[in-house]
Parts: C-alpha cells; structure tokens; sequence
C-alpha cells in the first residue's frame, strides 16, 4: 500500500542494518584474525583472556559481526605478538 504525505507519493528508506549502526566510527574489521590465531595455535579464550578482551568480543570479531576500535585492535595485536595490519589482511593479501 502506497503511503502519501501532502498529496505526493512517500518515499521508501532503507534502514541501516544492525551491524551498520553498532560499527562506531574509527572501527574496522579484522578479517586475519581467525587466521592469525589459528597459525599461533591460541583458542579465543586465551586470546581473550590475554588482550583483557571478553571472549564474546573475539567471536565477533573473528565472525566479522563488528569491528573493532583502536584500543581492542592494539590489544589484540599485542596478545598475538603480531602487527595490526597483519590483522586486516584478508586470506587472499596473506598468499601474496
């Protein structure tokens, strides 16, 4: 059913997703993190408990659920002994 506002035809918005309206500015996603912990062999609950992160964190962060700020992506680097960027490469940059 169309709706109308002062004789003319509304307009349809989107909604932003769920995930786009938790993603806070300055966050970013960390698509080598399953990969990375993987090859250090470290479960998400000693990560966790090493970058003093809850381990609901890392899942979403290893599912790509969320991104994270600054301080969980330097935290998180650290517990791994590895650099952030290592942390955003995707599978296809870590092959290269």
């Amino acid at each position: 059913m169309k709706q109308y506002v002062d004789g003319k035809e509304k307009m349809e918005t989107k909604k932003p997703s769920t995930a786009a309206l938790r993603m806070k500015a300055g966050a970013a996603y960390l698509p080598g993190l399953r990969r990375v912990r993987a090859e250090r062999e470290i479960s998400m609950r000693e990560l966790a408990k090493k970058a003093d992160v809850t381990l609901d964190t890392v899942w979403r962060l290893e599912t790509l659920q969320r991104g994270a700020e600054q301080k969980t992506r330097r935290k998180i680097a650290d517990a791994l002994d590895v650099g952030i960027r290592e942390l955003r490469k995707t599978e296809e940059d870590a092959i290269r």
